[in-house]
């Protein structure tokens, strides 16, 4: 599990709390089914392009641009024709916690854009 999160997270540097959560997630009942399900995609859900594609609110998305599943090229297809913010933040997996003071003031930040629109 270690292995995993640190492909996941980029480095080394894991975090705590998450590696804690996940090792009591394996003890629980039908947890041995759970890697299966992640690598049969049934935990993927399915038609989220089409669903974020009809978005038509404000959307605020910050992705890392560590770890081996950082490749969002996807996204360019939400920009400029939908209301999506995409930004980068130089972290693996979970920027909030790697950077919690800078993941916030992005999101206030906005926050605030929507206030003054």
């Amino acid at each position: 599990m270690r292995k995993f999160l640190e492909r996941t997270w980029g480095s080394k540097n894991i975090d705590g709390d998450p590696l804690a959560s996940n090792l009591m997630a394996i003890t629980q009942p039908g947890a041995r089914r759970a890697p299966y399900a992640f690598i049969g995609g049934s935990l993927f859900t399915r038609g989220m392009i089409k669903l974020y594609e009809q978005l038509n609110q404000p959307v605020w998305m910050i992705h890392r641009t560590k770890g081996e599943f950082a490749n969002v090229g996807g996204l360019k297809r939400f920009t400029p024709s939908a209301p999506w913010t995409i930004e980068q933040i130089d972290t693996g997996a979970m920027p909030y916690f790697e950077r919690p003071a800078e993941f916030a003031r992005r999101y206030d930040a906005f926050i605030d854009s929507l206030k003054s629109a």
